[in-house]
């Protein structure tokens, strides 16, 4: 297993009340150490919403990790940060 941590300020208690969860913490810091645009970095951040989910965490924590991210992430994104982030409710809309 790697020694990495996730850089989120939430990162060590996920890691302890998810485990799984650390690989997509992982993922979601990779992604955003790449220079990209807005919609890259969005895209990276509903990534690691379902990642989140798919890992077992309850739907409103995974909603939270996303909602922090994009309200707080922007400045640690390599392509800067878009100035109005969506909430999860208006990005991923259930069928």
């Amino acid at each position: 297993m790697s020694d990495r941590r996730c850089s989120s300020p939430l990162g060590a208690w996920m890691e302890k009340e998810w485990p799984r969860a650390l690989a997509c913490c992982l993922a979601h810091d990779d992604a955003y150490d790449a220079v990209g645009t807005d919609r890259d970095r969005l895209l990276a951040d509903v990534r690691f919403f379902v990642c989140l989910l798919e890992h077992g965490l309850p739907a409103v924590v995974a909603e939270q990790a996303y909602n922090a991210v994009r309200i707080f992430g922007g400045s640690h994104f390599a392509g800067g940060g878009d100035s109005t982030p969506a909430p999860v409710r208006q990005v991923v809309q259930a069928p």
